[in-house]
């Protein structure tokens, strides 16, 4: 997913973005940084673009990627029920 081009500098800001966008705040850093290895603070700064992506914090930001798909998935889906939901009550 990443590239020696992508160390060392910010996160793409489209990317954080879409990432911060489908992540639960509680527990999604938390599960990333103890699979990534690192603190769940630096997993926060990587997204917020405040720290710079290295090979060691990538492990965590890739995972995040991971997390954020699954949970766009499950919304996705809880959509189309109240979609249904909603055309129900006309």
């Amino acid at each position: 997913m990443f590239t020696e081009k992508d160390y060392g500098r910010v996160l793409d800001e489209r990317v954080a973005g879409v990432i911060k966008r489908y992540i639960d705040v509680t527990c999604d850093y938390a599960r990333a940084s103890i699979k990534g290895n690192v603190s769940p603070s630096l997993v926060r700064q990587v997204l917020d673009r405040n720290s710079t992506l290295t090979k060691n914090n990538s492990k965590a930001i890739i995972c995040m990627v991971e997390i954020a798909k699954k949970n766009c998935e499950k919304t996705i889906t809880q959509a189309k029920v109240d979609k249904k939901f909603f055309n129900s009550l006309k």
